[in-house]
């Protein structure tokens, strides 16, 4: 039999695993192969037909049965690294594909370039090997003639091949001196505890779409403890906490997992965690000092009592992306995006916008009036709402205070249009118009220079704003004036 369960095919360039060979009563006299696909969606079934189960899956629609005829017919030839090596970089080439490290975007050696350089593999920095159907090492004879050839490489791509175990990466990783950067995503691995040896040199790995769980990534750590950067986009990982990372990891990103929390001490080092698409509806009750950027964007969070704790969790955070959490009814809301900044004075970028000096003193005017004229819910009592205070040399008097209700009467609610879309903005009347138009802009994700911006605050009479680093008091605007958003242009 050419094929065995757990083997890795390519069907028609799409991948899958092969978990079951036999007969079903669809197909009398014939055999069938079970397959999981990598694609979700793309198979019928979890590996039940009419109530009996041949074969599990990791998702509902990702399995499906072929008769073995088609499955010979259509599946494309495996290769051992070298074989691989030889028709993408070889005398047989004709074009090489785009090549990319995780979302890096690299430029390649093409076919006149390669015939000028003798097929001088020693020059190659970049060895790009995805989608070539590379299931196996080969003998050693091919092990060592790879890596004689590839001894300079430095970013090694071996993305969506047809890898089953993960020794051979690191027979591979850890033979190439002067790699760094290693990305393996879109193969299925098992793992075995414990590697011969170790990959010191690799400081980037990148393991995206490989269904890992917790106890396999950790195995797989074992062999790379100088990491520095480390991204499992898109695997099965639900506690980050029981992995033990290196002390060197400074950049994690485990993104569309299904995490549910984390602890602070497993990131004691870490500057930059990217942390989207999870379950995360808490953050932790200690202290990171090192991250600067963070990512909990499309997560759990329904609380601001869970955003107040940002500034002593995180007291050093510069990049923050929060967009759809729970805590906020509308991601589109200036007053929420106010409150963000105001309540995380370190912050200097919120969900891709730039903060400026003067974005953060609005917010925080802003913020300061919604809490004293009860609108949000603050503790007025904490060291933080003082020092917000002191800050714009505000006393704690009493809330009818005359500075106070001045404060309170320059909040102006606009009505904004461009094309279909409405928004409904709360700002000081006193903000210039530059900051109306970033804001419209990060709100409606338009750039800055594409847009211009008119008003109305008289119906039926439309005026441009002539000048963009004018307050708004300037050309007279008021609660219920309108704003028109207009393409620019140039």
């Amino acid at each position: 039999m050419k094929y065995k369960v757990g083997d890795r095919l390519d069907l028609g360039g799409e991948l899958c695993t092969l978990r079951y060979i036999g007969i079903i009563p669809d197909w009398p006299g014939q055999v069938a192969y079970g397959v999981e696909w990598d694609a979700a969606g793309r198979g019928k079934h979890d590996g039940t037909l009419n109530g009996i189960r041949y074969f599990e899956t990791s998702g509902p629609e990702t399995g499906s049965f072929l008769k073995e005829s088609r499955v010979l017919k259509t599946a494309g030839a495996a290769c051992t690294l070298l074989e691989a090596l030889h028709s993408r970089y070889g005398e047989k080439l004709l074009e090489l594909d785009e090549m990319y490290i995780g979302s890096k975007k690299l430029e390649g050696y093409g076919f006149e370039k390669l015939t000028l350089m003798n097929n001088d593999y020693l020059n190659l920095k970049v060895l790009s090997l995805a989608k070539l159907g590379i299931n196996r090492l080969g003998s050693d004879e091919e092990l060592d003639n790879f890596i004689a050839k590839c001894s300079n490489v430095e970013e090694l791509d071996i993305t969506s091949n047809l890898f089953t175990d993960f020794g051979a990466v690191i027979s591979i990783a850890s033979n190439l001196p002067k790699l760094h950067t290693l990305d393996v995503s879109g193969n299925r691995f098992s793992i075995r505890e414990g590697f011969s040896k170790q990959c010191l040199h690799v400081r980037r790995l990148i393991i995206r779409h490989c269904k890992l769980d917790v106890t396999s990534l950790g195995r797989i750590l074992e062999g790379f403890p100088k990491l520095e950067s480390l991204d499992v986009l898109d695997n099965s990982i639900d506690n980050i906490d029981l992995i033990e990372f290196p002390k060197s990891l400074r950049t994690l990103n485990v993104s569309q997992n299904e995490i549910t929390a984390f602890q602070s001490r497993s990131f004691k080092d870490l500057q930059t965690l990217i942390a989207a698409n999870n379950n995360i509806a808490d953050i932790p009750s200690g202290v990171c000092p090192a991250i600067r950027t963070l990512d909990l964007s499309y997560n759990k969070i329904a609380l601001w009592d869970v955003v107040d704790k940002f500034q002593t969790v995180f007291p050093n955070i510069h990049d923050l992306r929060i967009n759809n959490n729970t805590f906020t009814s509308d991601d589109e809301s200036a007053d929420e995006f106010y409150q963000i900044i105001a309540r995380i004075p370190s912050l200097a970028m919120l969900n891709g916008s730039i903060l400026g000096k003067e974005t953060r003193r609005e917010a925080e005017l802003f913020f300061i009036s919604k809490v004293r004229a009860g609108d949000i819910c603050y503790d007025c009592s904490s060291a933080s709402w003082k020092s917000l205070l002191r800050r714009h040399g505000i006393t704690g008097t009493p809330i009818h205070s005359e500075k106070y209700e001045t404060l309170l009467n320059n909040i102006c609610v606009l009505e904004v249009y461009f094309k279909g879309t409405h928004l409904e903005l709360q700002l000081l009347n006193t903000s210039s118009v530059r900051f109306l138009k970033s804001l419209i802009a990060q709100l409606l994700g338009l750039e800055l220079l594409s847009m211009t911006l008119s008003y109305s605050i008289t119906p039926g009479i439309v005026s441009e704003f002539n000048y963009e680093f004018s307050p708004l008091t300037t050309f007279g605007i008021r609660s219920d004036a309108v704003v028109y958003v207009n393409p620019s242009d140039c």
